[in-house]
């Protein structure tokens, strides 16, 4: 019937949004313990959280919620007379969980993004549905679809239809099925 992935809403984690020169990114992470990723879209993983470099200027770090405050008051103590930007954006982003071994499919319906290209343990920012966002490879069934918040549910109820038609026929029913009649 349709492909075989599971989506779902992904718990909430606190995302920090750090940018600047490459040399103060990485003396602000370094301060943490943590490290700036070698080459732009790779990322390192930490006890602490996960830093995904997604450009020469430019990382996110991803924790646990639990860990939101005292990150951003570091980063904030921390950058203070660098060439770096430390911004909160947990409130911004919703993430949505893909997985399963038509998860690559279903995503190229949604995102221009070559997924083919795309490696294991990389991030990046794209478009999907024709809105900014920002996906993370974590193996070869597993992604995660970080939306703004407030495209959240509109997001998700179209991946879902993306999961339910493949192209074997008409879908439609289905579809209407699934959402409560509407196309």
């Amino acid at each position: 019937m349709g492909f075989d992935v599971a989506v779902q809403f992904k718990e909430t984690v606190a995302l920090m949004d750090v940018r600047g020169t490459p040399e103060s990114m990485k003396s602000v992470l370094t301060d943490l313990g943590m490290n700036l990723p070698e080459t732009p879209y790779s990322m390192l993983r930490r006890d602490s959280g996960t830093v995904y470099r997604v450009g020469r200027k430019w990382c996110i770090i991803v924790t646990a919620m639990s860990q939101e405050l005292n990150l951003f008051a570091d980063l904030d103590n921390l950058s203070k007379g660098l060439l770096v930007q430390c911004t909160c954006v947990t409130d911004f982003y919703r993430g949505i969980d893909l997985t399963g071994p038509d998860t690559r499919e279903v995503l190229s319906q949604i995102t221009s993004l070559n997924l083919h290209e795309f490696e294991e343990d990389s991030a990046t920012f794209t478009e999907i549905f024709g809105l900014r966002g920002f996906i993370i490879r974590h193996g070869a069934e597993h992604y995660t679809v970080f939306c703004e918040r407030s495209y959240a549910d509109y997001t998700m109820k179209r991946i879902l239809k993306c999961a339910l038609l493949r192209d074997n026929g008409d879908q439609r029913s289905v579809v209407r099925e699934a959402f409560g009649g509407s196309n």
